[in-house]
């Protein structure tokens, strides 16, 4: 027993001279290592946001690095980690030496960009870096608890989002600082640190509060009078890999984000004004959000000087996404001509499965819903009221258009009132006359939907708003113009036109349509009204022959067809979903989805 102590002691002396020996080297090594010295240009030019917003080693609580992965010492580094995370001795302390080592290699990358453009030494550092960050995901996964049962996984939690969201920053700055060649790998590790970043959030975080925490840790970032718009690319990104329940909220933090700009930018001088466009297109991260969001910033702003920036640099964000290599599978991509879609919106999407990206599309909004007035929270019965359309002063005995709502004045205890009478309400009975989406108060987030009248909206709001329903998410497709089959006309000279009903196998709607002479293709039903066609539709929906037809994601389900009892997805009408067959429905990795697009149940991951 005695000799088993000995031998424990003295292979702990040793672990403990390691230790300090291998500090010892790396001081002296790293107090040889010459520093980078950034070079400062003095240019009359904006500053980039990754200057505005630099995220230094100490945001990141780490030490500048001055011992660079490219250095014969860096074993030494590396070395002194694993006998700290040897150290850690709980599942928190672990992830937490982690998340520090994540800081570190992202501060070395960035490091690294600034001294060399070495392709091999940028992409082997990347993919270490790439390596710790799926190191710290399976670390976290071991937690039992989450943030609202142990106050050590909160406190961890509160740490990790702060430094989760400046990581995403760093390999954003990133890809406008490595050669070309390098972008496609610095996007993958952003990728993964996003879909690990988002991972942990839903694990350790209660659904309802995410959204919350997400923005306390944005509110704490430093940045200029443009910072509202990184953090709505960043809240862009986030959206897209957390659960489907939680998208709504963080859309929410984007419009809120958005509101803030649009009143900053009232503000603002205009030097500084048109300076938006240049702020946009000098970004770091994904170039098809920055267009995205300039496009939208285009239909909410009126300055034509302000319009005019943001057209030049809506060109060279373009030019910059035909430049971004893509994986080597993917088909060659070229930029639209110029003057593509001078009266509508731009969109450049990804392949879901491929992420290869598709040819860029024009697509028409019909977001210009006419204002309905109601009369405003403002003002007193013996005042007047307000149309929340022009503000203008309303007389409260002409106030005949005003709709109820419930006003801001009062408290959860006392009431609160009816912005029409001026009436208490109480409190329950407010909460469910609340309008969740106000009429005339939509932002322009792209999020597209297709209405019931075959129109794109940027979002459902857009769409409440014009008193139409959601048939489906993504833009509406228009029934092509297909080379007509050729028949007899009536008159070889004047083929007779006239108005018609349509819909075809692919475009699953009603729409009137001016056809001249005879006009048929396969799958194209004609009728003489509207009754007549939606009757037909609605008759062909409900038949066998559409077992994938939907209009939203609800309609899909997976599991065994009632009639012939074998494994599909398709209309929940025809799919017995109490049926399972797992490797089939989900995938052997359990990530397949059946959702709605474009009408039919597709399977996706």
């Amino acid at each position: 027993m005695e000799k088993t102590h000995k031998i424990f002691f003295v292979l702990l002396d040793a672990i403990l001279i390691s230790f300090a020996l291998t500090g010892f080297v790396l001081a002296q090594t790293e107090s040889l290592s010459p520093s980078p010295t950034p070079t400062i240009e003095t240019t009359n030019e904006i500053a980039t946001p990754d200057e505005q917003e630099d995220v230094s080693a100490a945001s990141l609580d780490v030490k500048e690095p001055t011992l660079l992965p490219d250095s014969k010492f860096y074993f030494l580094k590396e070395w002194q980690r694993n006998l700290r995370l040897a150290f850690a001795f709980n599942r928190i302390k672990k992830a937490e030496v982690r998340q520090e080592i994540v800081n570190e290699k992202l501060i070395e990358l960035k490091a690294l960009a600034a001294k060399t453009q070495d392709p091999k030494i940028l992409e082997k550092a990347a993919a270490n870096s790439q390596k710790h960050i799926e190191k710290l995901k399976e670390q976290i996964e071991k937690f039992k608890d989450n943030a609202q049962a142990d106050p050590e996984v909160n406190k961890f939690l509160d740490k990790f989002v702060q430094q989760g969201l400046l990581q995403q920053r760093v390999l954003e700055q990133l890809e406008v600082k490595v050669p070309p060649s390098i972008i496609q790998k610095i996007e993958v590790v952003r990728e993964r640190h996003l879909e690990m970043f988002c991972g942990v959030m839903s694990k350790l975080e209660d659904k309802d509060k995410i959204a919350a925490r997400i923005n306390n840790a944005l509110e704490n970032q430093i940045g200029d009078d443009f910072k509202q718009l990184k953090d709505v690319q960043t809240l862009r990104s986030i959206e897209e890999k957390l659960p489907t329940e939680i998208q709504d909220s963080i859309r929410q933090l984007q419009e809120r984000n958005l509101n803030m700009f649009m009143e900053n930018l009232e503000k603002m001088t205009t030097e500084k004004q048109e300076k938006i466009g240049d702020y946009l297109q000098k970004m770091g991260g994904d170039k098809e959000k920055q267009l995205e969001i300039l496009e939208t910033l285009k239909q909410q702003v009126k300055s034509e000087a302000i319009q005019n920036k943001l057209e030049q640099a809506k060109g060279k964000i373009i030019q910059k996404i035909e430049q971004t290599p893509q994986n080597e599978n993917c088909p060659s991509w070229a930029a639209p001509a110029h003057g593509f879609c001078q009266d509508g919106r731009i969109v450049i999407d990804k392949e879901i499965k491929t992420g290869c990206r598709l040819p860029a599309k024009c697509v028409h909004v019909s977001d210009q819903t006419p204002c309905k007035p109601i009369c405003s929270k403002t003002g007193t019965g013996s005042e007047g009221w307000y149309n929340s359309c022009t503000n203008e002063l309303i007389n409260k005995s002409e106030c005949k258009v005003c709709k109820a709502v419930c006003g801001e004045i009062g408290t959860r205890s006392e009431g609160w009132y009816n912005s029409c009478n001026g009436e208490l309400i109480k409190w329950d009975n407010c909460a469910r006359k609340v309008p969740t989406k106000p009429i005339g108060v939509c932002i322009t987030l792209w999020n597209p939907v297709c209405g019931s009248d075959n129109k794109t909206y940027s979002n459902d709001c857009f769409a409440r708003a014009a008193g139409v329903s959601v048939i489906h998410k993504g833009v509406c497709k228009e029934m092509p113009e297909k080379p007509p089959v050729p028949f007899t006309s009536p008159s070889p000279l004047q083929p007779s036109c006239k108005n018609i009903w349509a819909y075809d196998n692919d475009h699953r709607f009603c729409q009137q349509k001016k056809y001249c002479g005879a006009y048929m293709y396969l799958g194209l039903h004609t009728f003489g009204t509207k009754e007549e066609c939606e009757k037909s539709l609605k008759e062909n929906n409900d038949s066998s022959e559409n077992l994938t037809y939907c209009q939203k994601d609800e309609d899909c389900v997976c599991g065994v067809e009632k009639k012939t009892r074998k494994c599909s997805f398709g209309n929940v009408k025809y799919i017995d979903k109490s049926i399972r067959c797992p490797d089939f429905c989900t995938g052997i990795t359990g990530k397949l989805k059946i959702i709605c697009v474009s009408n039919i149940c597709q399977q996706t991951e």
